[in-house]
């Protein structure tokens, strides 16, 4: 019984069943991850970080722009972690749960163009805000949102989608990019379609 109870107590506490604490767990995990390491490209970071707050917003059964405006707002509250001694889910475990949030593989664009275009937009613009403040990889990225930008206002036309109803549609693109990849692996599939 003693050595089942010291197994027991080796075991990480797993992560909430909740999907949307689930999501909160694991950002606290991996940002607890870049500040052991002091190593994080930002835009991987941001990545994370922003495909966990859409998790967390999406298990809150909430879409187009209220999804939007909650995911950011997720985003926007996070703090950084402060170590309490609690024993936490692993990486590992967030790696299973949320498979897509550390991802680089490229991932697989929708077949719409119009659908494929406004996802393009939303995560170059992410990709684009994350690395302003490096002027090498700001230059590499402007002229692919600047691309996007352009053939944004031709799907939202294609969608039957009044200006005034764009938000609606980048939420319902950066919920339905929760089933694809976080912004790094949808932006390094946009960077290859043809100009």
């Amino acid at each position: 019984m003693f050595f089942l109870s010291l197994l027991l107590l080796g075991q990480s506490a797993g992560l909430d069943a909740d999907t949307g604490k689930a999501a909160s767990e694991c950002a606290t995990i991996y940002a607890a991850g870049f500040a052991r390491t002091g190593k994080a490209d930002i835009v991987h970071g941001v990545s994370q970080m922003t495909y966990l707050s859409m998790a967390a917003a999406r298990a809150e059964g909430l879409r187009g722009s209220a999804f939007l405006y909650r995911a950011v707002a997720m985003l926007q509250a996070f703090k950084p972690p402060i170590h309490t001694g609690k024993t936490v889910a692993s990486p590992a475990d967030c790696d299973k749960r949320f498979p897509f949030a550390r991802t680089t593989v490229p991932a697989t664009l929708p077949q719409d163009s119009a659908d494929r275009d406004i996802l393009c937009f939303w995560a170059l613009s992410l990709v684009a805000r994350s690395v302003e403040n490096s002027p090498r990889r700001s230059a590499e990225v402007t002229p692919l949102v600047t691309r996007f930008t352009e053939r944004l206002a031709l799907a939202l036309k294609a969608k039957d989608v009044s200006p005034a109803d764009k938000e609606i549609a980048l939420g319902d693109a950066m919920h339905a990019s929760l089933d694809l990849g976080n912004i790094e692996s949808i932006a390094l599939s946009c960077r290859e379609l043809p100009a």
